[in-house]
């Protein structure tokens, strides 16, 4: 190493390298120019700095990497951080992840899952859209990681044309559609049943798969190894005709926030009757809930099993009713499911943000016919859904016991007789009450 100058001020870290090139030579100017290196500290090489805007919720880290060249000189990931629902309430949320393999035949299989809603530790649905394999099968099983777990319900699935666009409450009304034979052991799904629905894919068309009741785990997972296997089990021998695996993601959210029922006003009490429900409902512990401005809200309520026998009489309401103080929010996209009603407010409707401890929900639904079981709980149970977000905003507690009472009977009334009576005759009738 040849003697050599340079130059810098007297308070930069380059100008003490220099004083160590100018003051010794040979050998020992490297030996000190060593020790020298070894002894400095970390040192602020540099800054970036920048915002996250429309995030999706969830947990995340960053990772940046300072390359020239294709040489990597630095790499680091950042600690976990969370993305709360008020950062992704101008944009849809997209918590989809998608992953691909060739098969040996050449093929081209996509896959892609999603997870509805994202509360942490809910019981979700499930959605896995794969490209339409070029093979007819009757079984399908995937083995997804430890930490989703089934409901103590078990799981249910089903098969149904594919929906980019999909979300919480579509899904819930689909369920009973298309229903699959399925069943969880240990970390393995099995869906049978697919004969037919692979004989009428077409080649372009998603094979569209749903799974219930599997529950979500405790944290977001950026990638994790979900194994597929396609099963042949009308041949002699049952075969595996493609067995792949990905590594697909999935985020979770934070629990749904706390509410409680306190009152359920009816405009007529009568069994059977059509009549106004007015549920007033707070936060528990007055912990204050807040809609963002453009919040795509939707609401759903979940009934006790005594309106099951008259569900088919029961008229789907034309609108619900969400009054925040003096203002009252109206949803016309209103939908029924067995036991469920889902109402979608616009986004439009919240111009504003808007925090509140209580409010009121309100439609026109029929009585049952029959007396509520109150000591089944929870009776009624309501939530407050955020689209955008993909997760259940705030929810009735399990323990809610409120319920309304019913009295007076209308009786059923039959009139038997001839249909047909000749002019000027008369004919008999029974009425039996």
């Amino acid at each position: 190493m040849t003697n050599s100058t340079c130059n810098g001020d007297t308070t930069t870290l380059y100008s003490s390298q220099c004083n160590i090139l100018n003051e010794y030579s040979g050998t020992t100017k490297l030996t000190f120019l060593n020790i020298y290196l070894r002894s400095i500290t970390a040192q602020k090489l540099v800054s970036v700095s920048g915002t996250i805007t429309n995030g999706n919720q969830g947990s995340y880290s960053l990772n940046a990497t300072v390359s020239y060249n294709n040489f990597v000189y630095m790499n680091a990931t950042s600690n976990s951080f969370y993305i709360t629902s008020a950062s992704s309430a101008n944009t849809a949320a997209t918590s989809s992840s998608s992953g691909s393999v060739i098969t040996a035949s050449g093929q081209a299989i996509s896959v892609r899952s999603n997870n509805y809603p994202l509360n942490r530790m809910y019981s979700s649905i499930y959605t896995f859209a794969l490209t339409s394999p070029q093979f007819v099968v009757s079984t399908l099983q995937i083995v997804v990681p430890p930490n989703i777990t089934q409901s103590t319900g078990g799981i249910t699935c089903n098969c149904q044309p594919y929906n980019a666009n999909d979300n919480y409450f579509r899904l819930m009304l689909a369920l009973a559609n298309n229903p699959l034979p399925c069943s969880m052991s240990g970390q393995t799904i099995s869906l049978t049943g697919l004969t037919p629905v692979l004989s009428s894919l077409s080649s372009t068309a998603f094979l569209y798969l749903s799974v219930s009741g599997l529950v979500n785990p405790q944290t977001s997972v950026s990638q994790t190894n979900f194994t597929f296997t396609f099963i042949n089990t009308t041949s002699t021998y049952t075969q595996a005709v493609l067995l792949f695996t990905l590594p697909l993601s999935y985020a979770v959210s934070n629990p749904p926030l706390d509410m409680q029922i306190g009152a359920i006003l009816l405009s007529n009490k009568k069994y059977f009757v059509v009549s106004t429900y007015t549920f007033t409902l707070g936060t528990v512990n007055g912990v204050t809930l807040t809609l963002s401005q453009n919040s795509s809200v939707g609401v759903l309520v979940s009934f006790p099993t005594e309106y099951a026998g008259i569900w088919n009489q029961i008229a789907v309401p034309t609108t619900v009713n969400l009054t925040i103080g003096a203002t009252t929010y109206i949803a016309t996209n209103v939908t029924m499911s067995p036991q469920y009603l889902y109402a979608s407010l616009p986004a439009t409707a919240f111009s504003a943000a808007v925090s509140f401890t209580s409010f009121n929900l309100s439609f026109v639904f029929r009585n049952p016919n029959t007396s509520i079981d109150c000591s089944v709980t929870p009776v009624f149970k309501i939530s407050l859904f955020d689209f955008k977000a993909n997760s259940i905003y705030s929810q009735t507690l399990s323990n809610n016991k409120l319920c309304p009472t019913f009295s007076t009977y209308l009786y059923t009334i039959n009139v038997t007789g001839n249909t047909k009576i000749s002019a000027g005759s008369s004919s008999p009738f029974s009425i039996t009450l």
